[in-house]
């Protein structure tokens, strides 16, 4: 039980569990879109999946309606959400090690799952807010979450250095 409660104590826990709820959340992210876009091929019959092929559509079709193209931009949504996820991963396994480089490690992997949901703010904006009536609030909910996230990762880290 001392130990249990020596590792809740340490700092460094809400860094791990932080970058665990990260990487979790992207991995179902890419894996939910992964389903559709496999889905959109009828390659696979799953009903559990994201739906996102068709708020790409929603978001594109006031430029042009091809579904080849909703997919081939699900696809680069899927790569990024992977990519995020593989950092974040790789960030939470140098956390735990302790390594020197980890909260640059942490840094970068946030840094680069925020910019996808400033992506999405932007396009969401440009293309459906006013039509639509639709907005981009959540994203900037998430994106403002993981901006944060990188705040709380450096003081964390910084108050470790100190004791």
């Amino acid at each position: 039980m001392n130990r249990v409660l020596g590792w809740l104590e340490d700092r460094r826990t809400l860094g791990l569990v932080l970058l665990l709820l990260w990487a979790v959340y992207f991995t179902v992210i890419a894996f939910g879109n992964l389903v559709e876009l496999l889905w959109s091929f009828g390659w696979i019959d799953w009903a559990n999946r994201s739906g996102n092929l068709k708020w790409v559509g929603v978001s594109v079709e006031i430029f042009v309606d091809s579904r080849p193209l909703d997919q081939v931009l699900l696809a680069g949504a899927i790569a990024w959400e992977a990519t995020a996820a593989a950092l974040l991963w790789r960030a939470l396994v140098q956390w735990g090690k302790k390594a020197t480089s980890s909260q640059a490690s942490a840094r970068g992997a946030l840094l680069f799952a925020s910019t996808l949901w400033f992506i999405y703010a932007i396009v969401t904006e440009l293309t459906v807010s006013y039509s639509r009536g639709n907005n981009e609030s959540d994203y900037w909910v998430i994106c403002g979450s993981s901006l944060a996230s990188i705040l709380i990762i450096a003081l964390l880290a910084r108050d470790t250095e100190t004791t």
